[in-house]
């Protein structure tokens, strides 16, 4: 997997449903733009160039679920912790560490065969901040 725009990039691969608004057009020569935007919104984990379209445009996702297709290209946001839950108190980073080794199998696992295992790694996350 490469980097492109700081988001990891799965050349000819796109992602079902979970569409944020509409169609975001860029030019040609930059869709940074959609990583940009995609940036500022707290719910997009992801987007989907369509970059053989007349007028390129991105997709924006608030969920994971990839799959090959031609013409196409998912980018996928780099996790970063909230700024909100930092610094933690005591019981908070205990809670963390949990969090963290809870999940990271599963995490390692998405980075070694691709997004296949995305939806328990969000899953995981998910259920361990609950």
């Amino acid at each position: 997997l490469s980097q492109h725009c700081g988001f990891r990039l799965q050349v000819g691969n796109a992602s079902l449903g979970h569409t944020l608004g509409s169609r975001f057009f860029y030019s040609t020569e930059n869709v940074c733009a959609c990583a940009k935007e995609c940036g500022t919104r707290k719910a997009c984990l992801a987007f989907v160039e369509h970059y053989q379209e007349t007028r390129p445009y991105c997709v924006f996702k608030s969920h994971i679920d990839a799959y090959v297709r031609h013409a196409r290209n998912l980018y996928i946001k780099p996790v970063t912790p909230e700024p909100s839950l930092l610094p933690f108190s005591d019981d908070e980073e205990v809670h963390a560490e949990k969090h963290m080794r809870a999940c990271a199998p599963l995490a390692q696992l998405a980075d070694e065969s691709g997004l296949n295992s995305s939806t328990e790694v969000s899953s995981c996350l998910n259920s361990t901040l609950d």
